[in-house]
């Protein structure tokens, strides 16, 4: 039985990296520039962006569930 944490697929290290480095470099810019909390805002709204979408995909696998188990009954 497949465990919650584990992943059909693995992310590659380099697209960890890849993000790690643009969220460092985009946060030191902001502040260089002087303009840090439009960078965070932006970063804000990255991940708000990415947890809505995550929500509707778990929402779509829930309704693709509960209609596969319709089915069988």
């Amino acid at each position: 039985m497949q465990q919650f944490w584990e992943l059909d697929y693995e992310v590659p290290t380099w697209v960890a990296v890849l993000v790690l480095v643009a969220i460092t470099g985009s946060i030191v810019l902001g502040f260089i520039m002087g303009t840090p909390a439009f960078i965070l805002a932006i970063w804000g709204g990255a991940v708000q962006l990415g947890l809505g979408l995550f929500v509707i995909y778990l929402f779509y696998r829930f309704v693709v569930a509960v209609e596969t188990i319709a089915e069988k009954y």
